[in-house]
């Protein structure tokens, strides 16, 4: 078995890296284990880092558009691959029922479409980890 290359994870910019943890460390706050869901979202946040696009389910999952979802417990971190070996975050929720909602997709697909049209005018603002 092969070791994976490395992935490096980067946001979009510093209102969505704010955003994206944000959403991260709120997630499930009100629940019994929080602290204990929020460490296993990093957990596999490391995990993306290491395997990138060798990571599978029960970890991530492909949901289509080039777009990626982490997938601890309740939890669901979306993101894509950009420029080989880049993952951008792009959006956090907890998951209420077994379908995405609409709202969600869609604004992490207008994120996904922005990074790529900024890059074409080599106006990216990526912060990496």
């Amino acid at each position: 078995m092969t070791l994976a290359h490395k992935a490096r994870v980067f946001y979009f910019n510093k209102a969505l890296t704010i955003q994206v943890i944000a959403c991260i460390l709120l997630l499930g706050r009100k629940a019994k284990y929080a602290l204990k869901e929020r460490v296993k979202i990093f957990a596999y946040l490391e995990e993306l880092k290491r395997q990138g696009h060798n990571l599978r389910r029960p970890m991530a999952d492909y949901i289509g558009n080039g777009i990626y979802e982490l997938r601890p417990k309740h939890d669901r971190i979306f993101y894509f691959f950009f420029l080989k070996d880049r993952v951008v975050l792009l959006h956090a929720i907890r998951k209420k029922s077994d379908k995405i909602p609409e709202f969600d997709l869609s604004l992490c697909l207008k994120r996904k479409v922005l990074v790529e049209e900024y890059a074409k005018l080599e106006k990216i603002e990526l912060r990496g980890d």
